[in-house]
């Protein structure tokens, strides 16, 4: 049963199915003139649990025979929202995602948190939900509006949101074209047996205390710390063999070309003979920052010093419309 009223849609357990679902969200036909700051709240049932998500759609009217264009789904930190996190990652503003006719959704974990695989002394999964399930039936109820294609799918992911992404391209591999995480680390407990290579950027910061560079315990005073995180170097060798790749290599600064890091400059590594490319940028005075952020944060949160460059959505953004405008499969 769909109820609609104030820019809301609300889908109930029927729209898991893809016949159920044309008819659950207001996303299909031309893109209506909205502003960028026009949203749809949408709700779905997934795994026995209501579900939310924020969809943007772009402003640029779209022929009503026009393919569905591609999404971009970026997934909030721990104790986090979508509202919160669209202000921070700023992709509404990106004029070259908008006009591409992007699709931008932003969902909510469930009690605010994502199911990275975080496990308690028993061995049983420390949260209920099952995100990956949900991702598969968000994507599946977009594709069916036509608000997203299938095939051009991009995840991003902000801390606890960037480490649930790893669960997410080896438990659901082939689903994103590309994925961006951003200060996070690998799940500890994660064995990546049935992912596929996906094009990969990762961003850490060198004095993070969230996703510490060294792994190990997170500090009990910060208010979102929760057991221990993947070193960053463990985490770019599970990614490197997620995607099947050879040796890294640090990329050397052009000559006569801006520095294109932080003070000091960051540290670009890619690595050979991948399957998929594999980026790293290595920030070594940042904190548990979204790089370039408008919204730095204050001094004395507990979530270390402020990353005001590089912008990682620019860099981000950059790498997923080349990766979109590739020959489709």
């Amino acid at each position: 049963m769909i109820r609609r009223g104030g820019g809301r849609a609300v889908a109930g357990a029927a729209a898991l199915t893809a016949a159920a679902a044309v008819a659950c969200l207001a996303l299909s036909g031309p893109v209506s003139a909205a502003s960028p700051d026009e949203v749809q709240r949408i709700s779905l049932e997934s795994g026995g649990i209501q579900r939310r998500a924020m969809v943007a759609l772009s402003p640029v009217p779209r022929a009503a025979d026009a393919p569905p264009p591609p999404a971009l789904v970026v997934f909030h930190d721990r104790l986090s929202t979508p509202g919160r996190m669209r202000a921070l990652d700023g992709f509404d503003r990106i004029g070259a995602l908008r006009q591409a006719g992007w699709t931008l959704v932003h969902p909510q974990g469930f009690k605010r948190e994502w199911n990275a695989g975080r496990r308690l002394v028993d061995g049983r999964e420390a949260l209920i939900a099952d995100d990956v399930t949900f991702l598969r039936d968000l994507v599946a109820l977009l594709a069916a509006e036509g608000a997203a294609d299938p095939a051009r799918i991009f995840l991003a992911g902000f801390g606890e949101g960037g480490t649930f992404l790893f669960r997410a391209l080896c438990e659901a591999p082939g689903l994103a074209a590309g994925a961006a995480v951003v200060m996070a680390g690998w799940p500890p407990s994660l064995t990546c047996g049935a992912g596929r290579p996906t094009p990969l950027v990762i961003f850490n910061g060198g004095l993070d205390p969230a996703h510490p560079w060294a792994g190990g315990q997170r500090p009990p005073r910060w208010r979102a710390g929760l057991g221990t995180t993947a070193s960053v170097p463990r985490t770019l060798s599970s990614a490197a063999a997620l995607n099947r790749c050879g040796a890294p290599r640090t990329v050397p600064r052009r000559t006569g070309q801006p520095d294109p890091g932080a003070t000091p400059p960051a540290v670009r590594r890619e690595w050979q003979g991948c399957d998929a490319p594999l980026v790293h940028y290595g920030l070594p005075e940042a904190g548990h920052r979204w790089p370039g952020a408008a919204d730095q944060g204050r001094n004395g949160d507990g979530l270390g010093p402020a990353a005001p460059a590089p912008d990682a959505s620019a860099m981000i953004a950059e790498m997923f419309l080349w990766l979109a405008g590739r020959p489709r499969p």
